[in-house]
């Protein structure tokens, strides 16, 4: 998985833990003290004032939504994830050459842990680009020792998957960082064997359980994916139809190719040449300049009622020497201009050079 879940998924799946840091800060916090002491266990969370009134600002609103950017929503998620880790990292070891398939399981979930930590890794590091920008210089850092731990967390997580996962039964927490979370051991009491082995056995069943959870989530969004994925090529397809049909619609009517035949009942037309949406036509001389300037109109009027039945925006009229003698604008008008008719050159006088 290698984009980050988004923060709305990732407090899904911190749920339970990040209801154990609200209750935790609200019942389990001195006023006067500057840590956070979680279940009595050996690791407790050392932040600064600020910090701790940023969290309970957080946890206390009931407006703002998971997805909401600030301090207090990133350092409850790091606490949460953290102590998600911490347990995923004790369920590992504690299904190694028990149940292969649980270890699938929950090398699959640490997964999981890393891909939100990254996510929130690159929270803190948005934010920090922002304090920067806005001249806040102690934020800032102090947003990177926070950053920091988030890191070695992820690389704790790491090492767990790869076969360096720390001891947990010899009492061994994860040393996340120095200014954000102490690490100390203490020494559990010894169990007889059979309270021992009824323990596994309670723990064994109860990350069964949490693990079915997960797999069901996981084919939720599966299925959501899908469902996007079909209604998403749904829509393309819809639009493909509708520019399928629009298209010929925009175009405006289909221009019909129009020949020197089509204009038969026109003597003076000589050529055609169909460029659609326009026409351009060359005249006889001989025809068109013994026609008077009604007559001309009249033919120019003919040509202009065939071009607009198939569809034509235009034409020009020239004679053989390329005098443009009429035009017609569909919209605009019918011309015809005034043209002096080319003369025919003059006959030799007899005796002169050509003559007979």
């Amino acid at each position: 998985m290698d984009t980050p879940l988004s923060p709305d998924e990732r407090h899904q799946l911190l749920e339970e833990q990040l209801q154990t840091v609200a209750d935790l800060v609200q019942k389990s916090r001195d006023a006067s003290e500057k840590s956070l002491r979680f279940d009595g266990s050996a690791t407790h969370l050392d932040l600064q004032l600020p910090e701790i009134l940023a969290l309970e600002k957080y946890l206390s609103s009931k407006d703002e939504s998971p997805d909401s950017s600030g301090l207090g929503r990133l350092i409850a998620d790091t606490t949460a994830l953290r102590f998600k880790m911490i347990e995923d990292i004790r369920d590992l070891e504690m299904v190694k050459g028990v149940d292969p398939e649980l270890v699938k399981k929950v090398v699959g979930t640490l997964d999981l842990d890393i891909n939100m930590g990254e996510g929130i890794s690159a929270e803190y590091g948005h934010m920090i680009q922002q304090t920067l920008k806005d001249g806040d210089r102690d934020l800032s850092l102090r947003l990177g020792e926070l950053r920091l731990s988030v890191r070695q967390d992820i690389a704790s997580a790491r090492r767990a998957i790869a076969g360096d996962a720390l001891d947990v039964d010899r009492g061994l927490e994860p040393r996340i960082d120095e200014g954000f979370v102490e690490n100390a051991r203490e020494d559990p009491p010894e169990a007889m064997p059979g309270d021992a082995h009824a323990a596994s056995q309670k723990r064994v069943e109860g990350l069964k359980v949490k693990r079915r959870k997960e797999e069901e989530w996981r084919r939720q969004q599966k299925r959501l994916k899908i469902l996007l994925g079909t209604l998403g090529l749904a829509v393309a397809f819809g639009i493909g139809q509708l520019i399928l049909y629009m298209v010929p619609a925009l175009q405006g009517p289909e221009i019909i190719i129009v020949t020197v035949a089509d204009f038969s009942k026109v003597p003076a037309v000589a050529i055609v040449d169909a460029r659609p949406p326009s026409l351009f036509v060359k005249v006889h001389d001989h025809v068109w300049y013994t026609l008077d300037k009604q007559g001309q109109g009249a033919a120019l009027h003919r040509i202009a009622v065939i071009l607009r039945q198939a569809n034509y925006n235009g034409a020009k009229l020239r004679d053989e020497n390329g005098n443009l003698v009429a035009e017609w604008i569909r919209g605009v008008g019918e011309y015809v201009y005034e043209v002096v008719p080319p003369q025919p050159d003059p006959e030799p006088e007899p005796g002169s050079e050509g003559g007979v």
